[in-house]
């Protein structure tokens, strides 16, 4: 209780109690927005990883290509 107290800087135990709980919901909310901006990371960093393995495989082919001529 004294780590919670410490935490949300209130002086009682039933005041920080009172502070979590009313402040969940906004936690809630904040921990949704964080988790869909890190999918949409990781959905865009797959995306690149996608377009960068396009891209060397091609540039292999092309070298490839270029040694038998």
């Amino acid at each position: 209780m004294e780590r919670l107290k410490a935490l949300v800087g209130k002086n009682t135990g039933s005041e920080a109690l009172k502070y979590v709980m009313k402040e969940y919901p906004r936690f809630c909310a904040h921990y949704r927005e964080e988790a869909k901006k890190q999918r949409e990371r990781e959905q865009a960093h797959a995306e690149m990883k996608r377009a960068l393995c396009g891209y060397v495989e091609a540039l292999q082919r092309l070298q490839a290509v270029a040694l038998r001529e």
